[in-house]
């Protein structure tokens, strides 16, 4: 996808007991994934150690510290975004296809060639999606899972600052599914 990223979406399929995350960018490509119950409790605790990762927070020695500062954070970052706006659906083009994609990888770049750093999403066909992750994006992001995640009746709660009951090692490099 060449264009800037412009929204991101996610909504529960019961059908495929899966979580759907729609991408667009201003150049009206729209990418699909599927992100299923594992790989979404993997993800939340790859995105929790990336955003405690932060200098301001990574020095408090307190875990209960770390937790309000980083839910402060979150909506600092995020007050100006509407997530009750509905999603665009004037795609021009589906890079990955009109089907969304089983994602069965992700990485965190910090310091990506093109700018700053970037979330990269790999699917199960290892295809590549990369979008920007300035921590802005991050804690959208994690809105985002945790607010879908809250519908699936999955039995799992994501609250901010805080990893699963089910941490793994060395996630934000991982293929997992």
């Amino acid at each position: 996808m060449t264009g800037q990223l412009h929204q991101m979406n996610m909504e529960y399929s019961p059908s495929q007991d899966r979580l759907v995350l729609k991408i667009n960018t201003t150049d009206k490509q729209e990418a699909r994934l599927y992100l299923t119950r594992r790989f979404t409790r993997e993800l939340w605790d790859a995105l929790i150690k990336i955003l405690a990762d932060q200098p301001e927070i990574k020095k408090q020695a307190n875990p209960e510290v770390k937790k309000a500062m980083m839910a402060f954070e979150q909506d600092a970052k995020t007050k100006t975004e509407s997530f009750a706006k509905d999603f665009e659906k004037s795609a021009a083009g589906f890079p990955l296809g009109e089907e969304p994609a089983l994602i069965t990888g992700f990485k965190f770049v910090p310091n990506s060639s093109g700018g700053g750093p970037r979330m990269l999403f790999v699917t199960h066909q290892k295809q590549e999606l990369g979008i920007p992750a300035n921590q802005q994006i991050l804690y959208s992001f994690a809105k985002l899972l945790s607010q879908a995640v809250g519908v699936t009746g999955w039995d799992m709660t994501f609250e901010m600052g805080a990893l699963t009951d089910d941490p793994k090692e060395g996630i934000a490099s991982a293929s997992v599914h």
